[in-house]
């Protein structure tokens, strides 16, 4: 079943949109570690990192700018409201439980920040009895992680806990074939809290992540533009997020209504040296939402999508001046699924208003249909716009 591409539950085979999931318990099986790996299996996405473990890690899809994928944990809408991106670096595979990826324009569902695709990532929830599980590894370059992690639930009650540690002394992103031998080392350290509570009509969850890491980083020549090793460059950052989730189900299910309340804060902290003089640049950055999602269940072939959030940003970025800039953005969006034999549809439609940019209208058409039991034909046509990041 996958959510994100209509914002209900369908199978994947009648979704017109190009959409994959990756299971979290197969990709650790197979000793993928980080979620940016993950990522690499997936066609149409391109990974990047600007050095070893720990740098700047964007993902493109489809070829459009890394600031052009919506990246969701639980919902949330987790990039930095300064440069519109999240750096995919320090985030691991221990507390996720899925992966989605929807490929293609969707502002008509999740706003601007979709205009290429989403990747929706889901932690792990709790379940009935209880459940720990602890982890620990080392390699090469003395890297060293471990992870624990405790699950469980009682009476509808549901709580899942997980933290975990990575450390290592890296490589030189500068050439030691130059002389450069002065290694880039790298730690993160995360916590992840989802505790909730479960009945027939009336769900509610709260959701908590923070992570922290620190990455030493060469710099360029001035000259050839090549790196070169500088022992005191270093980036530290902190990031954290809160979402309460309430879910009221109506009219014997076929109304669900859900609002969701998050908090997100960035905060960046870069030191570099430059002909021997230090600076420091920070950042930090903030974003408060509220979301509401519902629909509607008209018949066994026609249901209703429909929702509206706003969400307010603000940066505040030091160096040698201060930066201060505060952006709302409001949507509200109305989807028809529909099923015509075997041919399933879907039509959607989006208003937004963006306090600098205006207010900006987009659509979306799906089509699946099955050729015979080894073929479906998939079709979509949509519109997405991209607002300014606040930097």
């Amino acid at each position: 079943m996958v959510f994100s591409a209509s914002r209900i539950e369908q199978p994947i085979h009648r979704i017109g949109s190009s959409v994959a999931v990756l299971s979290s318990d197969e990709l650790r099986e197979r000793g993928v570690e980080f979620v940016a790996d993950a990522l690499l299996e997936v066609p149409s996405l391109i990974v990047s990192s600007q050095g070893p473990r720990g740098s700047m890690t964007q993902v493109r899809v489809r070829g459009n700018e890394a600031n052009h994928a919506l990246i969701l944990i639980d919902g949330m809408r987790v990039s930095n409201a300064s440069t519109g991106e999240y750096d995919l670096a320090n985030m691991n595979l221990e507390s996720v439980e899925k992966i989605e990826v929807l490929l293609g324009p969707q502002s008509t569902l999740y706003g601007s920040d979709a205009i290429a695709g989403v990747i929706s990532i889901t932690t792990r929830k709790g379940h009935e009895g209880f459940e720990g599980l602890v982890r620990v590894g080392i390699g090469s370059q003395k890297t060293r992680s471990g992870s624990a992690q405790i699950r469980g639930g009682q009476q509808g009650w549901h709580y899942s806990l997980t933290t975990s540690k990575y450390l290592t002394d890296g490589i030189s992103a500068a050439s030691e074939a130059n002389g450069n031998f002065e290694k880039d080392d790298y730690q993160s350290k995360s916590l992840n809290i989802k505790a909730g509570y479960d009945q027939d009509s009336f769900q509610t969850w709260l959701v908590f992540n923070q992570t922290d890491s620190r990455y030493d980083f060469d710099s360029d020549d001035f000259v050839s533009g090549l790196a070169v090793d500088e022992e005191s460059n270093r980036q530290w950052g902190n990031t954290r997020s809160l979402a309460l989730v309430m879910a009221v189900p109506l009219f014997d299910g076929r109304m669900t209504n859900q609002l969701q309340l998050s908090k997100i804060e960035n905060d960046l902290e870069l030191y570099t040296v430059f002909f021997g003089s230090g600076s420091t640049y920070e950042t930090k950055t903030d974003r408060n939402a509220i979301e509401y999602q519902g629909s509607f269940k008209l018949n066994e072939a026609n249901s209703l999508q429909f929702g509206a959030e706003r969400f307010e940003e603000d940066l505040l970025a030091t160096s040698y001046s201060v930066f201060n800039r505060s952006v709302e953005q409001k949507g509200a969006y109305l989807q028809w699924l529909t099923a015509v034999g075997d041919l399933d549809l879907s039509l959607g439609s989006r208003w937004d208003k963006h306090d600098t940019f205006g207010t900006q209208n987009t659509y979306r058409l799906t089509a699946s249909y099955p050729v015979n039991d080894r073929f479906r034909l998939r079709a979509s046509h949509s519109t997405g716009f991209k607002a300014p990041s606040l930097q």
